[in-house]
C-alpha cells in the first residue's frame, strides 16, 4: 500500500506536467492556425493582383509565378498547420482522457 501511494505522489505532478504542456501545444497551435489563415488570404490576394497585372500587360510572368508559388506554399503551410491544431486536439484528449473537441473543419 506504501508503495502504491508512493508511485501516486511520484506520478500526479507529472501527469498535471503533461496535461499542461498538451494545452500549451494546442494553444500554440491555434495561434498558427490564426497565422497561417492571414498568410493564406494575403497569398491569395498576391495572386489575384499578379494575375489581374499579367492579364492587363502590366506584370511580369515572373513576378506572376512567383505570387503562384507563394499561394501554394501558403496553402500548404494552412493545410500543416491545421494537422498540427488536430494533432494537439487528440494529444490533449489523450492526456485528460476525454474528447476535448469535435473535429470540424
Amino acid at each position: 500500500m506504501m508503495k502504491l501511494k508512493a508511485q501516486e505522489e511520484y506520478a500526479v505532478p507529472g501527469i498535471e506536467l503533461e496535461v499542461k504542456r498538451a494545452f500549451w501545444n494546442l494553444e500554440k497551435a491555434a495561434e498558427g492556425l490564426e497565422i497561417a489563415e492571414k498568410r493564406r488570404k494575403m497569398a491569395r490576394r498576391w495572386f489575384i493582383s499578379n494575375a489581374s497585372g499579367f492579364a492587363l500587360g502590366i506584370t511580369p510572368a515572373k513576378d506572376l509565378m512567383d505570387s503562384l508559388e507563394g499561394d501554394a506554399l501558403a496553402k500548404k503551410n494552412h493545410a500543416e498547420t491545421i494537422y498540427a491544431l488536430n494533432m494537439a486536439l487528440a494529444t490533449l484528449s489523450q492526456k485528460v482522457g476525454v474528447e476535448v473537441a469535435d473535429l470540424k473543419y
